[in-house]
């Protein structure tokens, strides 16, 4: 079944907003939801939506999301994020950077005590639609072996880089540093489909296809030690610069927090960045540069079984144009649970509709 984007938007907004977020921070959570499936990331859309829901429900997350700036320079800002959802605060703290990146020319940000904040490209989005460069990288809890060793010592760990453009869609790297998210493992497990291979590891370190084995085995990185090199030093940055949990320290986002108050609060860190490109180059002269990478590997003759050479996001670029006219198709037993969530908390479902 589908629904269009308009609806999933209008009932997510109602869903968030009976967890005691206010209106527009309802909106933004439900924006991020809404982002992630229609550009394809199932494994961080309406797979995920409860798990936000449930947590804000527990007091995990803080249903008031002002932020504390506990030091900043006129390029620089140290943010706690109160618990606040991790959505919520990316979103604020990018705004933030866009403001100063316009005064200064660039802006670093580190932000500790958040949380899972969903796709990075939903947070990016907000400087290179300003024409600016944006960026983040997001440690999270220990899901992935290192390169040679079988315990969970790292997590997904996240970078996202986002470019403007004149002509083709943004360029958006948004990766995770292991080969898939956890979360995509998980949305295979949910509507119970087995595993390519390479994804995971069980518990004693052996490939698996099996979803389930995510529980007690593992992610692993994506090319080997150049994965792992680079989720080392975002752990780092997240963890030390960031004043964060390392991941190692941090509670599962999948944890009820009723076991252990460690659990409780996650006190993820995450760094963001924005580039005014004017203080370089002209705005027209970078974007029609970039148009022109965009071009050169379009010619690029593509290898069998392709259609084309595609760019950092253009892939879900499409996948978002394709659902906004559409409709974004949603698996039954997610409209099932969604559903009956509506009946229960008394908001219209726009799932199986007559």
């Amino acid at each position: 079944m589908k629904c269009s984007v308009d609806e999933l938007l209008t009932f997510f907004t109602q869903f968030y907003a009976k967890s005691g977020l206010s209106d527009a921070d309802a909106a933004t959570m439900a924006g991020a939801i809404v982002h992630a499936e229609s550009r394809g990331v199932s494994s961080h859309g309406l797979a995920r939506a409860r798990m936000y829901y449930e947590r804000l429900l527990r007091g995990q997350l803080n249903t008031k999301t002002e932020l504390t700036i506990e030091s900043e320079g006129p390029a620089t800002l140290a943010i706690d994020g109160n618990n606040a959802p991790g959505m919520v605060v990316g979103n604020k703290v990018m705004d933030l950077c866009v403001e100063k990146a316009k005064q200064s020319g660039i802006c670093f940000a580190t932000i500790h005590n958040s949380s899972h904040f969903g796709t990075g490209s939903y947070h990016v989005f907000r400087a290179s639609e300003k024409g600016m460069i944006g960026f983040s990288i997001c440690n999270t809890d220990a899901c992935v072996v290192p390169f040679g060793g079988v315990k969970p010592m790292l997590g997904t760990n996240p970078i996202t880089i986002g470019l403007p453009t004149k002509q083709y869609p943004h360029v958006m790297l948004d990766m995770a540093t292991s080969v898939v998210s956890r979360g995509k493992v998980l949305y295979y497990e949910k509507v119970s489909k087995p595993l390519p291979d390479g994804w995971i590891v069980d518990k004693e370190g052996k490939a698996s296809n099996n979803p389930k084995d995510v529980f007690d085995g593992a992610l692993v990185p994506f090319g080997l030690y150049k994965g792992s090199g680079l989720s080392i030093i975002i752990d780092m940055l997240c963890g030390v610069l960031a004043q964060g949990k390392n991941s190692r320290q941090l509670g599962s986002f999948h944890s009820s927090g009723l076991e252990d108050s460690n659990t409780a609060y996650q006190n993820v860190g995450f760094c963001m960045g924005v580039i005014d490109i004017t203080r370089f180059i002209p705005f027209a002269q970078f974007v029609n540069g970039i148009d022109a990478f965009y071009g050169e590997f379009k010619q690029c003759p593509p290898a069998e079984g392709t259609e084309e050479v595609m760019l950092p996001g253009e892939i879900e670029a499409k996948q978002a144009q394709k659902c906004l006219e559409e409709g974004i198709e949603i698996p039954p037993v997610i409209a099932k649970e969604f559903h009956e969530l509506a009946a229960q908390l008394g908001i219209e479902s726009p799932f199986f509709k007559e």
